[in-house]
């Protein structure tokens, strides 16, 4: 085997570390010590930003604190601790840890002489914790792009939370006390796995020529809060065909508890390999796992970046698009369908959400279902909504359970312990999540969609767990009638194959029917031959800057007159006249589509085209549509009603029978007439008399 050449580095830890701690004593902000003074105040997280060690150093440490973390972490904590353990003066009180505090105090009493930190391991004395804050300059990047070389660095990351842990203590420094001599050992821990001290390495038993025997004491060591995360890349950062990955956070500290599943989280952290122990390590070989030390976690819910504020800023002063242009960006390629796309984009904007003071919440994401015949890209919709929402999720009712959808339970390898993981409703919590194939799905994996799409939750009692799950996302579903083809004599349920209560909860349901037009089919042709040989569609709008648009649309609050109030309630108790399938969500959807096509129009109140926008778009995609009712009548029916309306027209009480026939010879045949008239007879409707019908 090839030797491994010699590296020499022009690094100097010493004088680095000298560097690090005039840093921490010497760097003012306004006239002010900033960081001493943190240290004086006994602060419990020390968030040091690297952007003032490069303000306040010349000599390039920034970028090597950035490409070897961990270590100058090190040097970080040792420069704290010669600053707070100087002159043997240790801040502390009995508030923070009585135990050590008395610790301290014995062995100030009996050996005044010695230094706390020679007795003491340095971990035991720490009551803070370091965060280092990267600079402005290092973007959140996408998990695949991290490679082999950032290992060590400093790196951030965004994705998803798709499982989460409980949090637990972890061993930082195991003390141990001897049962000869009753003196105390102390074991630093910097693993995840160590191995118990069984000899005492002190001089009494040295002495005594006695191998003590340590015990372990859990209430004089040191533990940490530790908990691991599995963050999932977002989907649009997935490329076409690939499977996203997954990446274990380890959180520690006052980082632990900072994100719950479904919580798009930008982390900085260092990027470590992690080695496997035991009968893994043997089975992987040369390969070991990778994860990140969580630094800082930063929930994504609220934050946007400044380049997009400014977007948003400046269109929401000076909207430069229509309702309907802003439509026709969705999906050019697809011909036609300009109120299905307009339901899409109010889809995407919504509605603000009201929440009373009592805490009772109203919804305003908007749900859709789209219900057509085959060959109508219904599908195709779908995945242009994915790329164009700031956040989403695709699945198909065939290939999804209830566990997929809403959340699982699963077992930690770790801890042993249950451990929840978000579906795909909880994962696109504040997005949209589109439900593919959504009548082929089985009714008990559906049933988990009923809270969410009218309470926004998830709620959870397996295992022993019992909690409840954020899933304020807008359900774009899509389905076909049962037998293929839309029927029009039938009801939408009947069509559709849901249930009411289901079907209810949706805000549009939008029937796409591909019935035969000879101009409409020519052009739908001519657009499909010009795709085919590659001519480009124009777009005044792209999806990037529908994107923006959004985001600003979301800004804006619309409030409602009263007088709308009460053209809406007018509105409502008409479809209920119609229709007494009509339920109060309707009303509800209403309001939900009238905001959400003023916030487009980047206006703080909703006029009277916003509503009257909303009724039009709600009769295109009614719940309930209206059919045609033919009832079958029997024929021998149907001749009496013809007889009665005879002998009211001709004001008479009797008519010769023979005349009666010829009457009605253009719908009934002579010996159904005779037929018909002897069971009328029988019954006592009418006598037949000298060949004569009298009407009784």
């Amino acid at each position: 085997m090839e030797e491994l050449k010699r590296h020499q580095t022009d690094i100097n830890y010493t004088a680095d570390i000298d560097r690090l701690h005039k840093f921490l004593l010497f760097y003012t902000e306004d006239t002010t010590p900033k960081y001493l003074s943190l240290l004086r105040t006994n602060t419990s997280n020390l968030k040091i930003h690297l952007t003032d060690i490069s303000l306040y150093d010349d000599t390039n440490l920034t970028n090597r604190i950035l490409n070897n973390t961990f270590t100058y972490i090190s040097l970080l904590y040792k420069a704290i601790d010669n600053i707070l353990y100087n002159e043997n003066e240790v801040l502390f009180n009995d508030e923070d840890d009585i135990f050590l505090y008395h610790r301290i105090a014995r062995l100030k009493e009996r050996q005044p002489d010695k230094k706390v930190t020679d007795v003491f391991p340095s971990l035991l004395l720490r009551n803070y914790h370091i965060t280092l804050i990267p600079p402005s300059n290092i973007f959140a990047s996408p998990l695949r792009h991290i490679k082999a070389c950032d290992i060590g660095k400093l790196i951030k990351v965004r994705g998803v939370i798709t499982k989460a842990s409980q949090v637990k203590p972890i061993v930082r420094v195991a003390t141990y006390i001897c049962e000869s001599c009753g003196s105390e050992t102390y074991q630093q821990v910097n693993s995840d796995t160590f191995v118990y001290l069984s000899e005492c390495p002190s001089e009494r038993c040295k002495i005594r020529k006695v191998k003590g025997t340590l015990t372990l004491q859990s209430r004089g060591s040191k533990f940490m809060k530790y908990q691991t995360l599995k963050l999932q890349e977002h989907t649009y950062d997935v490329p076409q065909g690939c499977v996203p990955r997954n990446i274990t956070i380890e959180c520690y500290g006052d980082t632990t508890d900072q994100a719950k599943p479904g919580d798009t989280v930008t982390i900085s952290g260092i990027f470590l390999p992690k080695p496997f122990y035991g009968y893994k390590k043997i089975k992987a070989g040369l390969l070991t796992d990778t994860f990140l030390y969580a630094l800082e976690v930063i929930s994504n819910s609220n934050n946007s970046s400044i380049n997009d504020t400014n977007i948003i800023s400046s269109y929401s002063i000076n909207p430069s698009f229509t309702v309907t242009e802003l439509s026709q960006a969705i999906a050019p390629e697809i011909f036609g369908l300009s109120d299905v796309k307009k339901i899409l984009l109010l889809m995407l904007v919504g509605a603000p959400c009201n929440v009373r003071s009592d805490g009772m919440k109203i919804r305003g994401e908007i749900n859709v279902l789209l219900l057509g015949d085959p060959g109508v890209a219904k599908s195709q919709l779908l995945k242009t909504v994915i790329k164009i929402a700031e956040r989403g999720v695709y699945c198909t009712g065939r290939g999804s359970s209830g566990v997929g959808l809403t959340a699982s339970v699963l077992r930690d390898k770790s801890t042993g312990e249950s451990v929840l993981e978000g579906g795909a409703l909880v994962l696109s919590d504040g997005g949209v999540c589109c439900v593919d194939e959504l009548d082929k799905m089985n009714e008990v994996d559906r049933m988990g969609i009923y809270e969410v799409m009218e309470q926004q939750t998830v709620s959870v009692s397996k295992a022993g767990i019992n909690c409840t799950l954020n899933a304020r996302c807008s359900l774009l579903g899509a389905a076909n009638p049962v037998r293929g083809k839309y029927d029009t004599k039938k009801s939408v349920e009947h069509n559709v194959g849901l249930p009411c209560a289901l079907i209810s909860r949706f805000d549009a349901l939008v029937v796409l029917k591909d019935d035969p037009d000879v101009e409409n089919d020519m052009r739908l042709a001519s657009h499909i031959t010009g795709i085919f040989m590659g001519n480009e569609i124009e777009s005044t709008v792209d999806y990037q800057k529908l994107q923006n648009i959004i985001k600003a649309s979301k800004s804006i609050f619309p409030v409602i007159p009263n007088s709308l109030l009460e053209r809406m309630s007018d509105i409502y108790v008409e479809e209920r006249k119609d229709n007494n399938m009509i339920t109060p969500r309707y009303l509800l959807s209403l309001i939900r589509i009238s905001l959400a096509h003023s916030r487009l129009r980047m206006s703080q109140i909703v006029n009277e085209e916003d509503v009257e926008e909303a009724v039009r778009l709600m009769e295109r995609s009614k719940r309930v549509l209206k059919r045609e009712k033919k009832e079958f009548i029997h024929p021998k029916h149907e001749f009496y009603n013809m007889v009665v309306n005879m002998f009211k027209k001709s004001e008479i009480k009797e008519m010769n029978i023979e005349e009666l026939k010829s009457c009605v010879a253009f719908k009934f045949k002579n010996e159904n007439v005779d037929l018909f008239i002897e069971e009328f007879e029988k019954v006592g409707i009418w006598v037949v008399r000298d060949n004569k019908l009298i009407l009784l």
